[in-house]
Order: structure tokens, then C-alpha cells, then sequence
């Protein structure tokens, strides 16, 4: 197996899918070894690990090998601390421990579950020696390799999704379950005297809550992200949480939580129009969940894969709230005498405005954080030639209504040129011409950028009034409407304003006449399922920083999103269509897409320290991926340039199919109007 490629000499050319990389990344390997040889900025340690993925590589990965001994549907993978064997389990209930060099069986663990194993895990630190298991069996099962036996074991009230564990703390791993727990389980001890239920998230939420994946932060470890059946990811901090047993008792047996003490322990993290539409979702039958959460190698960025939705990137530590936050809360209460308040901000509440006066709403834009601290940007904003001839790339795309190509050409111009208005205007357009789900949101935020830039920005202001009613704030575009026809009066009456004037009107007066107090009635049962403090919290969650699109997942509720490459520079992730997707971290844009199983592609693992991928999903194997020499002509799992976007427009139709359609299909009943013609799923697993 080869670890690293030479690559070819000249940079392949992937269209928009790679123009977004920088001269050093479009550098192949050689030229790299002679750049070293010749100015010897880094040695051998730091070269290698900054090298060992790269474009050229990323271009040259292809099919390596299947690893062959499951005889089900293999749900979960996990690499050794060192990389050098790789777990897998299986619906047959067994763990294999394999030689990713050698293609080996080195162990295969007949586990005493009686359900499919979700979750294996390496215990670090013991030489690999010991191993953990999880499944739907709701029995967490720790084995020791050296005398194949089973050592220690715990049960759960549901079934167990993942386990975690951090060489910080060798001897202890960590558990979520759908009984909506997370358990801390030490080895050192017997199961009854140490096993205890770390967080609960029952209490503050609905009782049907369930933990659907787990993440543990590799540099700060007392950070722990829960992905849960809701658009919401919660990072406990372990050393502020409240023993629950010292908790009170109240409502049945429920336990109290002080908002402060909750607050102090937990950060909620959701993409903004989630958190506005998650309960329509509901409603429509599409129920949104995260089905996996991976931190960055620094610890400073959390991964999260959405079931029915696309992958998200948080920033830890620059915590956006989401636009919303940043408006009025009650702009229907504006013609009161008292000031309005903000999410978040009671201490800081809006001036007063009249009902006929809401023209100062670009005075609220700058109370929202911004992707980009431009406040304090003093330099040149001008595009250079390269953002230039990119922009214009772009905008051409768009004419010819090729708008996604033309979203990944700004993408690439706005990482060069970042403070650029006219690029986020530009590119809110094209996410509006696309229609995706979270575009609307995307272009909000891009309008909202390109207002703070230049707050003259006419169409960029329209524009944001338009994505506020698709969003459903009908009030919230009524004020940016009134403002803008303030600000640009010679657009007041233009066909396109006046169509969204009367938009406008027509939502408002539609939802006066079906607020009715009994429907009033059901929207408050409805909210009282949470509890305040959940829905305080979930008011304040911290919106994302970029979002990753084009693959699918609604099927399986494993799917995984991961970092790839020594900084997380790429970003990996799993589809229905029987694919994997790899896209630049920095820019969204997509890289390489690839042909991995019959059906669905639930895990992707990369390799701690080469460029190495393992895949595995509905088949019954797992597939390895590095750089090899073969041309992409003569490799049927390389996705076209000229395919990979009818592919993800599928994907997106696939997303949005009626629930009793997506239904059938996961239990293997075909479905007429299926875009990609794809085959029945013989297995599911979840």
C-alpha cells in the first residue's frame, strides 16, 4: 500500500471543484521534497506532517482494497492510536481487528451482543490490547484481545450509538444512548461501583430524546458534544457538571436544574434556520438529527453531519449567534411605548420605533457577530486580478443558470478576497437561484455580510428583505423592506418591490387571520414539551461558520462527517447514493467524489497520520482508499467532473422526499420517481 504519491508532474484540473487552492497547495509532492531540499524551512517531522495529504494526493485516491470477514452491514469503524490496525463491527454482532497493510484478520472478536454493534473503540494506551463495543442491544462490552475474552460490560435503557475515549484518561471511555444518557464507564473498577450516568438530557428535554453520536475534544478532553434526535448539538464541559444524584427531585421524579449552573456547563450549537423551522419539520413528518460530531485536530472546530440536512463546521471559540438574534423580537408590539427587546440581550434593548417607523433597521445589523471581524479591517478592499477573473468566471456561470458551479467560483473568490461586498451579493443571488436546503439562510447571511461592508449595498438589502419572507419573518422583512425603500426610494416602485411589498402583506394578514386562540393554545402545549431552560437554551445555540452540500443522507442514522489531513483541511463524509464526498474545509467547494458501496456509505475514517481512508456501509466489507496511479478514465468509482453536480442535485430532491416515500425505500421498496435510478437498499442500519 502506498502511503504517499508522487502525483503527476502538472495539477489536474477538477473545474471549480479545485480552484479555490492556493499556489503551495497546487504543488505536487516532488516539487514540495525539492522546495525542502533548497530552503530547508522545515524538518523531516513537520514535513511529513504537513505533506501527507495534499491536492495531487487527493486527486490520485482511488479503490485499495475490501477487507473481507463481516457477513452484515458494518456500521462503525475506529483506528488505533498509531494507525496501526483498524476496528470494525457489524450487524453480524462480531468486532474484526484488521492489518490495513498487510489486508490481515488479526482478531475476530464473537461478541455476546445479541443486536447489531454500532460502536467500537480502541482503549488507548494499552498497547491495543483492549477493545469496547456498543450495540443495539443496549450492552456496552469491553474485551481484552490478549485472552479474547470479555472483561467488563454495562448496560443502557436503549440502544448504544457511540462510544469515545481520550488518552488523557486511558482507563475510562464514554457512551450515548437512546435512552438519552451518557455514561462514564473505568475499567479499573467493577461495573456497579463505576458506571454512572454523566449527562442526561431527558430532564430538559422531551422524554423521547435520544443521544445519537458523541465526540470527545482531543485537546481540551473536558469537553464532550452530544449529538441528539434534534438540529441541536449541546458541548458539555465535564468539570461544571452538577452531580445528578445531589440534584433536586420535582414533577414526577424529573430533576431541577438551576438556568445558570446549566448555562455554565453546556453551549448549544444549531444552524440558524434550524432553530426557526425545526418544529415545521416536525410537522412534515422530516425529522432532523445529528448523526454525527467530530472536533478538529486543534480542538478548535466541531463537525456535524445533520440527518435530512447538510454537514456544518462550528467555530469553539469565535461564537456566532445566529442573524435572528440580532432583530427585533416582537416587531408587532413596535408601536407600543416600550422598547423591544433582544434575544439574548435584555440588558440591552433597541430603541423605541414606531409602527410607521421601522427604518432604522440597519442600526441592528452590527449588533450581530459577523463571520469576519471587519470592523477592524483597515486594508485594501479591492479585488485582486485573480478574485477579479474569478468573480467574473462567476458571474458568468450564473448568466448560463449553471448556479452551482457558479457558487463554488465564489467561494474560491470570496477565500482570496474576503471583505468584498459585491462577492457576497453576488453569491447570495446564486444561493437563492439554487434553492438548497439552508440556501435562503446562506443568502441571508451573505446579505448580512455584505450590508456591514457597505451598507449601501442596494441589492444586497432587497435581497435580504426577500430571504426574511421565504424564511417566514414576515415581520422582520416588512421593517428591512420599509428601510429599504427609505435608503433606495428610486426602487419604491419597481415590479420586483412592489411584488415583495405585497408578499409581505398578504403572510402578515394570513397569519393574523390563523392565530386563533385555540390554535394559540396548541402552539403553547407544543412549546411547554421542553422546558424553559431547554428552550432558553436553545435560544441562545451559536450559529455555523461554513456548511458542506451535496450528498445525502436520510436513511441511516450513523452517517459520519470527519476531518481529513494533518489540519483538518478537508472534510469527508458518507451518502445514499453509495458514495463519499470530500470537500475544502476552507471553502465548502468539492474536491473528489468516489464510488464506495452498493447502496449507502455510512463510516469514513481517515488515517491518523497517512494518506489513508477506510469506507464502510450497507455492504458487508470495508473499503480502503490512498493515492494510486491509475487515470481517472479507467476507474469507474471516480465521479465525473461532468456528473458530480446532476449527482447532487439528486441528492437534494432525494432529501426532500415525502417521508412515506423515504420510508418505503430504506426497507427496500423501489420508489417511481427515484432521480439516480438507484437500487433497492437490501439492509438497513438504523
Amino acid at each position: 500500500m502506498t502511503g504517499a504519491s508522487q502525483g503527476s508532474s502538472t495539477t489536474l484540473n477538477r473545474g471549480y471543484m479545485s480552484n479555490s487552492f492556493t499556489a503551495n497547495e497546487n504543488m505536487n509532492i516532488t516539487s514540495r521534497l525539492r522546495g525542502r531540499e533548497l530552503n530547508n524551512h522545515c524538518g523531516g517531522a513537520r514535513f511529513v506532517s504537513r505533506n501527507y495529504i495534499n491536492k495531487s494526493m487527493l486527486q490520485q485516491l482511488r479503490f485499495e482494497k475490501e477487507l473481507k470477514g463481516h457477513s452484515g452491514c458494518v456500521n462503525c469503524l475506529d483506528w488505533s492510536e498509531e494507525g496501526s490496525l483498524l476496528l470494525s463491527g457489524s450487524d453480524d454482532t462480531h468486532a474484526i481487528v484488521w492489518d490495513p497493510f498487510t489486508y490481515e484478520q488479526k482478531e475476530t472478536i464473537h461478541t455476546a451482543h445479541t443486536d447489531n454493534i454500532f460502536a467500537v473503540k480502541f482503549f488507548p494506551k494499552t498497547n491495543n490490547g483492549i477493545v469496547a463495543t456498543g450495540a443495539g442491544d443496549s450492552n456496552v462490552y469491553v474485551h481484552d484481545l490478549s485472552h479474547n475474552v470479555k472483561v467488563h460490560g454495562y448496560s443502557c435503557s436503549g440502544r448504544v450509538k457511540k462510544i469515545v475515549a481520550t488518552p488523557i484518561m486511558p482507563h475510562n471511555i464514554w457512551s450515548a444512548s437512546e435512552d438519552g444518557i451518557v455514561r462514564e464507564f473505568d475499567i479499573r473498577e467493577s461495573p456497579k461501583s463505576c458506571t454512572k450516568n454523566l449527562i442526561d438530557l431527558t430532564p430538559l428535554c422531551t422524554p423521547q430524546i435520544s443521544c445519537k453520536t458523541l465526540a470527545i475534544n482531543p485537546v481540551q478532553p473536558h469537553l464532550l458534544a452530544i449529538g441528539a434526535s434534534d438540529p441541536f448539538v449541546r458541548i458539555y464541559d465535564r468539570r461544571m457538571i452538577i452531580s445528578q444524584n445531589t440534584s433536586k427531585l420535582v414533577n414526577g421524579g424529573k430533576r431541577a436544574f438551576d438556568p445558570q449552573t446549566s448555562e455554565s456547563c453546556v453551549s448549544y450549537f444549531a444552524p440558524g434556520h434550524l432553530y426557526i423551522k425545526h418544529k415545521e419539520d416536525q410537522q412534515r413528518m422530516r425529522f432532523l438529527s445529528a448523526t454525527h460530531v467530530a472536533f478538529s485536530p486543534d480542538g478548535n472546530e466541531l463537525l456535524v453531519n445533520i440527518g435530512a440536512e447538510q454537514v456544518y463546521l462550528f467555530d469553539l471559540n469565535s461564537k456566532k449567534h445566529t442573524i435572528f438574534q440580532s432583530f427585533p423580537d416582537n416587531l408587532s408590539s413596535a408601536s407600543s411605548s416600550k422598547s423591544i427587546p433582544i434575544p439574548g440581550q435584555n440588558k440591552c434593548p433597541t430603541p423605541q420605533v414606531d409602527d410607521m417607523e421601522l427604518g432604522s433597521y440597519l442600526a441592528s445589523i452590527g449588533k450581530c457577530p459577523l463571520p469576519y471581524s471587519v470592523t477592524s479591517y483597515k486594508g485594501n478592499r479591492t479585488l485582486s486580478p485573480q478574485a477579479e477573473e474569478l468573480k467574473e468566471q462567476a458571474n458568468k456561470l450564473f448568466g448560463e443558470k449553471k448556479f452551482i458551479q457558479s457558487i463554488s467560483a465564489y467561494n474560491a473568490a470570496i477565500d482570496i478576497a474576503p471583505y468584498s461586498s459585491v462577492l457576497y451579493g453576488n453569491r447570495a443571488a446564486a444561493y437563492l437561484k439554487r434553492g438548497w436546503d439552508g440556501d435562503v439562510y446562506a443568502a441571508l447571511r451573505d446579505c448580512h455580510m455584505a450590508l456591514s461592508l457597505n451598507p449601501s449595498h442596494a441589492k444586497a438589502h432587497f435581497r435580504m428583505a426577500k430571504c426574511l419572507q421565504e424564511l417566514g419573518q414576515s415581520m422582520e422583512a416588512q421593517a428591512c423592506l420599509a428601510d429599504f425603500k427609505n435608503c433606495h426610494s428610486n426602487y419604491n416602485n419597481t415590479t420586483s418591490c412592489n411584488m415583495l411589498d405585497r408578499a409581505i402583506k398578504s403572510c402578515l394578514k394570513n397569519a393574523r387571520k390563523q392565530s386563533t386562540p385555540a390554535q394559540q393554545s396548541t402552539n403553547d402545549t407544543n412549546h411547554n414539551q421542553a422546558s424553559e431552560i431547554e428552550a432558553h437554551l436553545q435560544g441562545r445555540s451559536y450559529d455555523y461558520k461554513q456548511r458542506y452540500c451535496g450528498h445525502c443522507n436520510t436513511l441511516t442514522d450513523i452517517k459520519e462527517a470527519n476531518f481529513f489531513g494533518p489540519n483538518g483541511q478537508y472534510i469527508v463524509a458518507g451518502s445514499d447514493d453509495s458514495s463519499f464526498f470530500i470537500w475544502e474545509r476552507k471553502t465548502s467547494n468539492l474536491v473528489r467524489v468516489m464510488h464506495a458501496d452498493s447502496s449507502i456509505v455510512n463510516c469514513l475514517q481517515p488515517h491518523p497520520y497517512i494518506c489513508l481512508l477506510a469506507s464502510s456501509g450497507i455492504d458487508a466489507d470495508v473499503k480502503l482508499w490512498s493515492p494510486q496511479p491509475s487515470k481517472d478514465e479507467n476507474d469507474n468509482r471516480v465521479v465525473k467532473d461532468s456528473e458530480t453536480y446532476t449527482m447532487a442535485m439528486a441528492n437534494q430532491v432525494r432529501m426532500n422526499r415525502d417521508p412515506f416515500e423515504t420510508l418505503l425505500y430504506s426497507v427496500g421498496v423501489s420508489v417511481s420517481d427515484n432521480p439516480s435510478g438507484e437500487s433497492a437498499v437490501p439492509c438497513t442500519t438504523s
